[in-house]
């Protein structure tokens, strides 16, 4: 078992074990959990799409999580939660490990590892059985990371009927980070990360932004650097042209500038319209990064809408997304097939900065049927076309039952 996921697990179990085991006149202990078994595959296609091809798949989206909240008295409490999950071998991992203080009736404080707030469902982004789709739209949710380690207040108003609800969390992320298929190892710090959330009746309002230092252990780039610089020395000698010497020293000195030292900001804003039994939902997110290796803006936005007939749901959502990434035009004049060398620096190069700019755009059309007080039956059939790299359309159909107890 990978060594890194196993303490996990042993970390969630102690946890959890010292929860239950408190002294009872020290602590109210409450256990809950949530659970979506899903399973899907592409149609008329053999690309990806949302971790799914044409192999019917059950693991991709199907987890279980369990939750243990405490009530120490006297506004103190200590909430875990572990969840395990099919895409990560059913391995387990702590998601939220807190203290929590209520100062008074309007503010309260949590301390440790909790859900940050980029995204209208995110603190229940894991709790399928909360919303309608299966998950939120993947191009919008896409953050790679929900949780951070670091200090948060909630600060809740009342302004007339409207209800106000403030969530600022400051922390810390290192969460590996995967890049065109690696594994990178980071520290995403000095995190901010604050939303406003508005609600009157059956309108919900909500803004947020997000700011961090992100530092990518890209242990690879050295090497590449030194490669081209001395690619460049080698084939300006052997073509007696001198500007490819001083060409590539240049790739060299643009490759280092992108170590891993960045800036990223993130900002979303998010309108729920919950009326009788109609709903509307949408959100705009926009994602940026100064000097990244990954992309320097990703924006994305859904709009869906829904309507309640008994125990049935149908719902219709219609999204897009435009990432713009890092450059790699520097690349254009470099000549194919003069060496083994040259051709190896290019692709790895490429597999570094050459993700290619994305436009898509989706529908979703989907039913949820509440077959049970607790548990539900959701089934969604999903397109979507891809303008950029290449025009391609892929389908994707997927069932799940979901539940909490």
């Amino acid at each position: 078992m990978n060594k890194t996921r196993g303490n996990s697990a042993v970390y969630s179990a102690v946890t959890i074990a010292m929860l239950l085991h408190a002294p009872h006149a020290l602590a109210d202990i409450n256990l809950s959990g949530f659970a979506s078994m899903t399973g899907g595959k592409l149609i008329s296609s053999d690309s990806t799409l949302d971790g799914y091809d044409d192999d019917f798949l059950f693991e991709e989206n199907s987890f279980l999580g369990i939750q243990a909240n405490a009530d120490l008295s006297n506004g103190l409490s200590a909430v875990a939660q572990m969840v395990t999950r099919g895409k990560d071998n059913w391995n387990t991992k702590l998601e939220w490990a807190y203290l929590g203080y209520e100062v008074n009736d309007n503010i309260k404080i949590i301390a440790g590892r909790q859900r940050m707030p980029f995204y209208s469902y995110s603190d229940y982004v894991d709790v399928s059985y909360a919303f309608h789709w299966i998950t939120p739209p993947e191009a919008t949710y896409s953050v790679p990371f929900n949780s951070g380690t670091g200090l948060g207040v909630l600060i809740n108003n009342n302004f007339g009927a409207t209800d106000s609800n403030l969530h600022i969390v400051v922390g810390r992320n290192t969460e590996p980070l995967e890049i065109q298929g690696s594994s990178y190892n980071t520290n995403i710090s000095n995190m901010v990360s604050a939303a406003w959330t508005l609600n009157y009746d059956w309108l919900t309002f909500r803004a947020g932004y997000s700011q961090a230092d992100i530092e990518i252990d890209l242990y690879d780039l050295q090497p590449l650097a030194d490669g081209w610089a001395l690619a460049g020395a080698g084939f300006s000698q052997a073509t007696n042209n001198p500007s490819f010497a001083t060409e590539w020293a240049g790739f060299s000195q643009y490759i280092l500038a992108n170590d891993g030292d960045e800036k990223g900001t993130f900002g979303g804003l998010g309108l729920t319209i919950d009326y009788n039994d109609y709903l509307f939902v949408t959100e705009h997110t926009s994602l940026t990064t100064e000097g990244s290796i990954t992309q320097d803006e990703a924006t994305g936005y859904y709009l869906s809408f829904g309507k309640r007939l008994g125990s049935f749901t149908p719902h219709f959502t219609y999204g897009a997304q435009e990432v713009t990434p890092s450059s790699s035009s520097f690349l254009d004049t470099v000549p194919r097939g003069v060496s083994d060398q040259i051709d190896g620096l290019i692709a790895t190069t490429q597999a570094i900065f050459g993700e290619p700019a994305r436009d898509n755009t989706y529908y979703i059309l989907g039913l949820r049927w509440d077959f049970h007080n607790a548990a539900a039956l959701k089934l969604e059939y999903k397109s979507q076309n891809e303008k950029l790299p290449v025009d391609n359309t892929n389908n994707l159909l997927r069932f799940a039952i979901v539940t909490v107890f």
